[in-house]
């Protein structure tokens, strides 16, 4: 994990960054898709959730739990992702600092962030992504202060 050097009312502080951390791979879904085939994409990737866009922009994020509950509805077969897909965004940079995100996904009650680099989106942030690298920083720590 590589952290980056920072300024901050001229005081240089090093901070990891949300760019150090998320996961680069993310997957779109066009809002007219559906349920369905959001649900099939997820499977076969092995994803938690899609970016949905429309016209090039992203406009939300559906989840696994956004389609099982489209599925338990009365008509999923006429439901699209717009139909279930979280939105407003909430969303993060990949220059923000890792504590601003822990705080984001805190407040909100999230488990994904998307990260925009102005209107592209080039990542998430999970709360996978968040338990695997502080799993990792423990596993470091031990081993050099430890014995």
């Amino acid at each position: 994990m590589s952290q980056k050097l920072r300024r901050r009312s001229g005081i240089q502080r090093t901070e990891l960054l949300v760019n150090d951390v998320m996961t680069r791979n993310v997957i779109t879904i066009s809002d007219s898709a559906s349920i369905d085939e959001a649900a099939r994409i997820m499977r076969k990737s092995g994803v938690g959730c899609l970016a949905v866009e429309r016209t090039s922009q992203i406009v939300g994020i559906i989840t696994e739990r956004d389609c099982i509950k489209a599925l338990a509805s009365r008509r999923p077969e006429t439901l699209q992702v717009k139909d279930v897909m979280s939105t407003p965004i909430v969303t993060i940079g990949p220059n923000d600092t890792l504590s601003k995100a822990v705080s984001i996904l805190a407040e909100k009650k999230m488990q994904r962030l998307p990260v925009m680099d102005g209107q592209h989106i080039v990542g998430i942030l999970t709360s996978a992504d968040l338990a695997r690298y502080y799993d990792k920083m423990s596993r470091y720590s031990i081993r050099t202060v430890g014995p």
